[in-house]
């Protein structure tokens, strides 16, 4: 149910659907999400005074003293994204889950701890992957057993802590593309499962899917793929067919769960029915393939291509909400920009001091404030003896009494700055220079 309330009433838990203003006026970058933090909550008292909470994904108002149900037809949010959520509470089993407040997992170490064990089964699986798709092309069998252990490998990365993981999928080679991006997919289908609480095995599966999404592009010549032009009418068939050639090539391995077939199979498939291979529609789709066209999309855009410079993935996460209910499941995507953070680990961003830093991590439940580098000054010159760590909102000596805030995302690539020269040491680094 949709309520509107005075945010005097608003607590921890409630899940805020609508603002009684632009949210192009706040500091909320996306509509709909739970109030997880006392910050937030002030932040949402500072620019509003009223809200609309959902009642089916959040805590409900304690006193109605001051809250009114909305009347039917009022809202944007409607009978689309009502629809939206049923897929996540049949999956998970409860709506509490669907709610996170008791999140399934925990970070069992540091990402500093786990950035060692992360890199060994990443360098480990970027192997893997390369024969895999050199046995695809030359009409071999793959290994699925094999396939197995590395997917298990990067699985108990992911739940020890996923950031590690998720850092190294910054570390990207244009002229590798499609098997880097197999392995970024898989890694990212891995992280966005745990923040469903999937189970172990259903981490699994969906790991296994995300790495071999693509393996049937492996009968795709590689001219084609890498065509910095337009492709033609017939070109573009061709890359479409990937899809009934990977099914192929994965049906006829031994030891690939149907599950992850799925993956292969659905993941062009769009939520408005517009996708490809057979203009599937909805929840019609399932969960595999709904998650990997989430995925597969936002690694595919925020990746440098020969014919398409990447963008940033604040922009890739604002083109995808605005998109939910059209390319995307209405629900997932909401989840996914909640799995990611606003500013992804990674993001290029400029503060209101005109500094400019990366995002190196955050605490899960506090999205709004993540961990920088601060690496350029105002006047976007290095900071040559140091780089400032620094935690969002947090005040420090030279910064403003209130503490840095984030002005704006910048483009991949802004002043030359690559973010993996702060998100990883560089002894962690150099192996990837001889990939």
């Amino acid at each position: 149910m949709i309520k509107k309330i005075d945010v005097s009433d608003l607590k921890e838990g409630m899940y805020v659907r609508e603002l009684d203003r632009p949210w192009g006026e706040t500091p909320f970058l996306f509509q709909g999400f739970e109030i997880r933090t006392h910050d937030e909550l002030e932040l949402l008292k500072h620019h509003c005074r009223h809200v609309y909470i959902d009642t089916a994904l959040g805590d409900d108002i304690r006193s109605y003293s001051s809250a009114g149900v909305v009347h039917e037809g009022t809202g944007r949010f409607k009978a689309k994204e009502e629809e939206g959520k049923g897929l996540l509470v049949d999956v998970l089993g409860k709506t509490s889950a669907v709610k996170h407040r008791q999140p399934r997992y925990q970070d069992q170490v540091t990402l500093e701890q786990e950035l060692g064990p992360a890199q060994e089964v990443d360098l480990k699986a970027r192997v893997m992957i390369s024969d895999m798709m050199e046995d695809a092309r030359l009409g071999k069998s793959l290994d699925s057993p094999e396939v197995r252990y590395v997917v298990t490998d990067l699985t108990k990365s992911i739940l020890r802590n996923p950031d590690a993981l998720v850092c190294l999928t910054h570390l990207k080679n244009k002229d590798d593309y499609t098997a880097l991006h197999c392995l970024r997919v898989s890694i990212l289908a891995l992280a966005f499962g745990r923040h469903l609480g999937l189970e172990k095995e259903a981490l699994n599966i969906v790991g296994i899917g995300g790495l071999l999404a693509d393996i049937g592009k492996s009968k795709v010549p590689s001219q084609i793929l890498n065509k910095p032009a337009s492709l033609t009418a017939q070109e573009y068939e061709l890359v479409r067919n990937h899809v009934p050639h990977g099914v192929e090539i994965l049906e006829n391995t031994k030891g690939i769960p149907a599950e992850a077939i799925k993956t292969v199979q659905y993941h062009h498939e769009w939520y408005d029915g517009s996708g490809y291979m057979k203009g599937l529609k909805g929840d019609v789709i399932g969960l595999q393939g709904l998650m990997g066209g989430i995925i597969d999309w936002y690694d595919a855009v925020t990746s440098e291509r020969p014919y398409r410079s990447a963008i940033s993935p604040t922009k890739a996460l604002t083109k995808m909400y605005r998109r939910r209910n059209r390319n995307f499941h209405p629900t997932l995507v909401e989840k996914f920009v909640e799995c990611m953070g606003i500013y992804p680990i990674g993001s290029v961003v400029e503060f209101q001091t005109r500094e400019v830093g990366v995002v190196l991590t955050g605490d899960r439940a506090r999205r709004l404030s993540p961990k920088v580098a601060v690496v350029l000054d105002s006047d976007k010159r290095p900071y040559l003896s140091r780089t400032k760590l620094m935690e969002l909102g947090v005040q420090s000596d030279d910064t403003p009494s209130k503490g840095l805030k984030i002005k704006q995302a910048l483009p991949a690539g802004a002043y030359g700055i690559n973010p993996t020269n702060y998100l990883l040491p560089g002894d962690l680094r150099a192996p990837y220079t001889e990939c």
